[in-house]
């Protein structure tokens, strides 16, 4: 929501390098924000100050006391990551945000984050023992647990520590029964600075003060956390309501029945979650239309107890809800929570300028209270003709409403601003918290004069002052905030730079609006699941991020910086790592689609720069082959991979040698296909794609694909009209792959009837002609047509044979085998098209099939990318986090199956284990 340029950004990887930073800032009396992943919603992580970025090198696990349960830790470590960590132990950081996956735990005490089980767990400050902090003059200083004889001690010296504790302890003596009276007693509560966690006078902590403090009173070195037991085991209720507001009035009783968690989801993200590619088979375990649901926990160390207690949970909501599934398998529960934790980006996936805007979205009020509440909010939208959209914590009266604003516009800021105005009296009338988990930052700052009183306020300025006296931490936040209005990344001055694309960009209406779509929520800085983003998994840089390079585009876009467009050298620069692997299509919450971004970026590069020699032999793989496959392959294969060839090669174009280049086959499919005998009988038609992988270098793939399709009674065409144009798009060469690919669709179009599909083999193939392709033509009606008939391979026959069209004999299984093992590595565009999940379930159909996935992400081949010199050992970093270990783990016996033309060659080379196709592997199974 906000944008403020920093005066630098430095990536600390030790506390000395921290505590120099420091020391050299205020020398020159700079500004510091201390900064984690940076997903705040309200202002707090942006500010013209000198940038601390904890989370790439800052990040250790310090120390662990499994018998005491607390654990030591450096503030860059993300929450996810140290869960991970602990799991083996049977031990967790409790608080548990949607953002887990990304947010550090010292972000996460700077914002006294919360999470979905708050009603059980509280808050970060709840889990907060010790902390290690060092002020805004390079002084270090450590705040734990002190009772009050030492806490007097403690105050009575002379040093800057003694004064910091004397002055707080001052503070609280003389406003204790203000406290005590203007706080609000809810457990969600995130506004000012925590003196009510100081009031008690038995128990000093002044670690405490620092949760929630944004950033403003100093630098977390390192904390000492308090740890919570794992519970064993765990079951979901799904209530489903036909009205908002009964879901809200179940809340109550729903947590007194001993639920863990409460939280809900209307119906609009309902129906942005039915559409993601993230979220889409998940809500299959939603039932009909509800207005919104609750997803009820429950937990426990006895697993029939636990079923019990959301059994009867299930009866008691019966009357209250249409539906209240129960759900036990672990897979599924992880899915739900996927789509819960995916919500705030499924919100802002709406198409067009109006997005929800976090402004009154944290608002915290007694649960008892919140359908009144929410019945209220939604009224004083609904005067200023705003639609919202919803999600929280219902478990603890936190919903979070996000009116529609375009903040392009002035007149919608001007709204924005007045429904705040209206929306904060109910709070107060309430009883409630203004900030419940996300802070005050620039957007509620300024309420916090009138929330807590002119004595609490003045209070909160006189806490800054004793910490920093010259107001160099992070200042504006918490007192003294800007207009709300202010350092919007939309709004005044914000000019769109005239930029000529190839794609049209239909969904969004055009470019800028793509890039738009980013909201800063940070997902794809996610490091142990997942496709998105491979760049950022191995080099931990922002910079090489969607959201990097999605911002590098806006401010490009807008003129702020320079007016050089796409074809700036400092674009070019962001650009440079991403695979283009689709990821982020798939598992960005707002599916930004930075490989289409990227391929404009290329084309207008190279429209300025020229096309060099490598990116010309690549995007003219479809004339080597036609020239290198066939009889002559026999001598162009060993001339290409012989060591003098590939220095050449290296010395020219600058591909690694230690890469082994594909080999052209000696038969292309379509000479087998046509000299072959073909049956006589059919009950389909249907159409197999021969793309530029299946005609010259791997034949045996098609053949397979034919003779399953035929096993299956099917009339295969075998359409080879040239390539799916998916290397010419990733390289940047959109005016040949619009040319080239209009003619592939003419053609493709002469071969349908009513429902003829097209099948490929190739991941990515698929993926240009379902996507990219369509986009990038004129014709809306052609692009559509084929788009719409095109499907993967073990797609189709997986659909065929669930619903008995076709069925086959499998082989049984010999006498010395007891189980088939296969490992299936999963292409990215596959997971961006389907979630790979049909390969899966046609494996699973091979008798005494045992399938595993190898949960990794990208591979790093990419296409090209991988034999490009320069990106060699980033491709060989991606594949050696989660694939290789993978592969390594796996029965020796086990088959490896991928789909993709890449990712095959990249197993066989660094894992030396032959990968293969589903379809090959189905056919080696079938009579």
């Amino acid at each position: 929501m906000y944008q403020i340029l920093p005066l630098g950004i430095v990536t600390p990887h030790t506390r000395a390098e921290v505590l120099q930073v420091i020391r050299e800032t205020a020398s020159k009396n700079q500004v510091i924000l201390a900064r984690g992943a940076g997903t705040s919603l309200t202002g707090q992580s942006v500010n013209e100050a000198v940038v601390l970025d904890f989370s790439k090198h800052f990040n250790q696990v310090l120390e662990l006391n499994e018998a005491a349960a607390w654990v030591r830790v450096e503030p860059g470590i993300v929450c996810a990551e140290l869960n991970a960590y602990l799991k083996p132990h049977g031990l967790c950081f409790a608080p548990d945000p949607a953002t887990e996956n990304r947010a550090t735990i010292g972000g996460m005490i700077a914002s006294n984050s919360a999470g979905m089980r708050s009603a059980v767990y509280g808050m970060t400050i709840d889990h907060v023992l010790a902390l290690e902090l060092v002020l805004a003059d390079g002084e270090v200083i450590t705040f734990e647990s002190l009772d009050a004889p030492d806490f007097a001690a403690k105050s009575a010296q002379s040093t800057r520590e003694g004064v910091i504790h004397r002055g707080v302890r001052e503070l609280i003596e003389k406003h204790r029964e203000e406290i005590r009276q203007r706080y609000p007693k809810v457990i969600r509560r995130s506004s000012g600075y925590a003196l009510d966690a100081l009031i008690d006078g038995n128990n000093w902590n002044l670690a405490k003060l620092i949760c929630g403090s944004e950033g403003t009173l100093g630098v977390i070195l390192e904390a000492k956390l308090k740890l919570t037991p794992l519970p064993e085991h765990s079951a979901l209720c799904l209530a489903h309501f036909t009205t908002l507001d009964a879901s809200l009035r179940a809340a109550v009783p729903i947590v007194q029945a001993g639920a863990s968690a409460a939280e809900l989801i209307d119906g609009i993200i309902i129906k942005q979650a039915r559409v993601h590619p993230l979220t889409r088979d998940i809500c299959k375990q939603i039932e009909g239309d509800p207005a919104s649901i609750l997803i009820i926990e429950l937990q426990g160390n006895d697993a029939a107890e636990v079923q019990q207690q959301a059994e009867r949970m299930a009866q008691a909501l019966a009357r209250l809800a249409y539906a209240v599934p129960v759900i036990n398998a672990p897979s599924q529960i992880h899915e739900v929570w996927q789509m819960r934790s995916s919500a705030l980006g499924l919100m802002t996936t709406l198409h067009g300028s109006k997005k929800p805007t976090p402004y009154i979205e944290d608002a915290a009020v007694p649960p008892g209270a919140l359908a009144d509440y929410v019945a209220e909010v939604l009224a004083i939208c609904k005067k200023h003709d705003q639609p919202v959209s919803l999600f929280g914590h219902a478990s603890v009266g936190l919903v979070h409403i996000r009116p529609l604003h375009d903040l392009h516009v002035k007149s919608d800021i001007a709204q924005m601003k007045q429904i705040q105005t209206e929306v904060f009296p109910l709070v107060k009338k309430y009883g409630g918290s203004w900030s419940g988990e996300h802070g005050d930052g620039i957007v509620r700052g300024a309420y916090n004069r009138e929330f807590f009183g002119e004595a609490l306020y003045q209070a909160f300025g006189q806490i800054k002052a004793l910490f920093d006296p010259d107001g160099r931490m992070n200042p504006g936040k918490i007192i003294a905030p800007p207009p709300m209005d202010s350092h919007l990344r939309f709004g005044a001055g914000y000019q769109p730079l005239s930029v000529k694309t190839r794609f049209h960009y239909r969904d969004h209406g055009n470019i800028l609006a793509a890039v738009e779509q980013c909201s800063g929520v940070g997902a794809c800085r996610k490091t142990l699941s997942g496709v998105m983003c491979p760049s950022y998994m191995a080099t931990r840089d922002e910079l090489h991020s969607t959201r990097g390079r999605a911002n590098a585009l806006r401010l490009t876009m807008t003129g702020q910086l320079g007016s050089q467009g796409l074809a700036s050298p400092e674009l070019a620069a962001v650009m440079k790592l991403c695979l283009a692997c689709t990821g982020c299509k798939g598992e960005c919450p707002n599916g930004v689609d930075m490989a289409r971004l990227k391929a404009e970026v290329l084309q207008a590069q190279q429209e300025k720069n020229g096309i060099n020699l490598r990116t010309r032999l690549f995007a003219n793989l479809p004339t080597m082959g036609r020239f290198a496959a066939g009889s002559q392959a026999k001598f162009i294969n060993p001339l290409l991979n012989n060591r003098f060839t590939r220095l050449i090669l290296e010395y020219l174009i600058g591909i690694h040698p230690q890469h082994q280049l594909p080999t052209f086959a000696k038969q292309r499919l379509s000479q087998w296909f046509a000299t072959r005998d073909k049956p006589t009988t059919a009950i389909r038609k249907v159409v197999l794609f021969n793309d530029t992988y299946t005609e010259y270098f791997l034949p045996e793939v098609g053949r397979a694909a034919i003779e399953c399709l035929e096993a299956g009674g099917y009339q295969v065409i075998l359409a080879t009209l040239g390539d799916s144009q998916r290397t010419a798009i990733s390289l940047g060469l959109l005016d040949k792959a619009k040319q080239k690919g209009l003619l592939l669709f003419k053609e493709l179009a002469t071969l349908l009837d009513t429902d003829t599909p097209i099948l490929v083999c190739e991941p990515s193939c698929a993926s240009a002609l379902i996507h990219d392709l369509p986009d990038l033509l004129d014709d809306e009606a052609l692009a559509a047509m084929i788009s719409m008939r095109v499907t993967m391979i073990d797609t189709f026959i997986e659909q065929e044979l669930a619903a008995d069209s076709i069925e086959f004999n499998w082989k049984k299984i010999g006498a010395n085998e007891d189980q088939r093992h296969f490992l299936i590595h999963s292409h990215c565009h596959q997971k961006t098209l389907d979630g790979g999940r049909w390969t899966h379930k046609l494996l699973q159909r091979i008798p005494s099939a045992v399938v595993i996935d190898t949960n990794a992400g990208c591979c790093g081949m990419a296409g090209s990318f991988g034999y490009e010199k320069e990106h060699t050992h980033l491709s060989l970093s991606i594949a050696k986090q989660r694939l290789l270990p993978a592969i390594k783990k796996a029965p020796p016996e086990a088959i490896v199956v991928s789909n993709g033309f890449s990712c095959r060659h990249q197993i066989n080379n660094l894992s030396h284990r032959v990968s293969r196709h589903v379809i090959e592997v189905l056919r080696a199974f079938i009579l």
